[in-house]
């Protein structure tokens, strides 16, 4: 099918097939003449994050997670999606941090504020540090982060829909036929 295709590509052509063995063609890709004698050299290579032992110190500081480290550790049952590979704690498949690492609010700046980020909303932040990090009140922090953003407050606007005009009750025709009422909460506590 595939030499049908350059055929008919190659009709309006004028041109002459000419063999040439290997010796001669010089010009051949080195792959397509590799013998299988030969065998590649690999080279394998991984990025080194200069900032791990200070998340790992600042975990193992941390006394509730270093409690759970302790159980996985010993293999008693914890809180379900721990694991601890290699001196690092995740929670399912995410690095976890200490929920008060000074670290915090430089990343949220950096997946929120930075044009990179681009203002884009409680949602979308949540949804680009969830990928790979955990902490606990991630969810709040992210969320109090975002209302707290000032080029946000000052060029977001609200994208809901307004509610509709209200819409009055039928008139009833018999006392106690319609009954409503109106819950009001967080006044103040009164005296007696």
């Amino acid at each position: 099918m595939d030499q049908q295709n350059w055929t008919a590509k190659l009709l309006g052509y004028c041109f002459d097939i000419l063999y040439k063995p290997g010796l001669k063609n010089k010009g051949v890709d080195a792959l397509s003449r590799m013998h299988d004698s030969m065998a590649f050299e690999s080279m394998v290579h991984y990025p080194e994050w200069e900032g791990n032992k200070e998340v790992i110190d600042e975990v193992h500081r941390d006394a509730m997670l270093q409690k759970i480290i302790a159980d996985l550790k010993e293999g008693l049952p914890t809180k379900p999606g721990f694991s601890y590979r290699n001196g690092v704690l995740y929670y399912e498949d995410r690095l976890v941090l200490s929920a008060d690492f000074v670290w915090i609010p430089i990343l949220l700046y950096e997946f929120h504020s930075t044009p990179q980020g681009g203002h884009s909303g409680f949602y979308r932040t949540y949804r680009r540090l969830v990928a790979n990090l955990y902490w606990v009140g991630m969810k709040k922090s992210i969320q109090m982060f975002v209302q707290e953003c000032d080029i946000c407050q000052r060029q977001k606007y609200v994208a809901r829909s307004p509610a509709g005009l209200m819409q009055p009750l039928p008139i009833p025709s018999l006392v106690w036929e319609d009954l409503s009422m109106d819950f009001i909460t967080r006044l103040p506590k009164s005296k007696g």
